[in-house]
């Protein structure tokens, strides 16, 4: 069995957001599509970017190489 990378920083990131978002409505916009025709979404609670919110509480980093699909 292989060992998942960096489980605890996921599990408290995930925690984090749980405890974040089940609270209050969020909002969904799609921003793009990447290369593989996945949706990027923007993702907003009260007027507030949720994936910056992680970022600067971080939880998680900028990808340099993707960052340019986002608005």
């Amino acid at each position: 069995m292989t060992a998942k990378p960096y489980p605890v920083p996921a599990e408290a990131t995930r925690g984090y957001l749980n405890g974040l978002v089940t609270v209050e409505e969020v909002a969904i916009r799609l921003a793009n599509k990447d290369r593989y025709c996945r949706a990027v979404v923007e993702i907003s609670m009260n007027n507030v970017n949720i994936q910056e919110h992680l970022v600067e509480k971080r939880f998680a980093r900028v990808y340099k190489r993707s960052a340019d699909q986002c608005p």
